[in-house]
């Protein structure tokens, strides 16, 4: 699936000319549509900073604790019983 298709849909934040400079804004309108998981490609250290963000702009407590930094590092989704 390309970006350009993932625009049309609202609240799936897609950038990848501007990668990394909008991060929190899309960690917010993520954590707004109430996810069951939200993994975020970053380093442990960018991790901890935005999440520290979130957490002083009054975000969820919970939600951005469940936040998964690096991505796959942790995946409630890989470990379901079939």
């Amino acid at each position: 699936m390309r970006l350009r298709s993932l625009r049309k849909w609202p609240g799936v934040p897609t950038s990848s000319r501007h990668a990394g400079r909008r991060d929190l804004q899309a960690l917010r309108a993520a954590l707004a549509l109430g996810p069951r998981y939200v993994a975020l490609v970053a380093s442990r250290r960018k991790a901890t900073v935005l999440k520290e963000s979130l957490r002083a702009a009054g975000a969820d407590l919970a939600a951005v604790e469940a936040i998964v930094a690096p991505a796959g590092t942790r995946s409630p989704l890989r470990h379901r019983r079939r």
